[in-house]
């Protein structure tokens, strides 16, 4: 069983697998993308206001490429 300590431990100087992704592959913060007005839309009663927030969240990760 591989986690994350296993990865990053190794002989010094050597990066583990974990940190050479986030190297090649940023992670973003969207956090202040998630702001007041959309998180409401997920308790609206209509389902197409959620879904609108849903699409809203998808569209935010995949601007992310999926590295938050």
């Amino acid at each position: 069983m591989r986690g994350e300590a296993a990865e990053e431990a190794g002989p010094p100087g050597k990066k583990g697998v974990a940190n050479l992704l986030d190297d090649a592959l940023p992670r973003e913060d969207i956090s202040k993308q998630l702001n007041a007005k959309l998180m409401p839309m997920f308790k609206n009663n209509d389902w197409k206001v959620r879904k609108e927030a849903a699409d809203k969240v998808e569209e935010i990760l995949k601007n992310a490429n999926m590295r938050i």
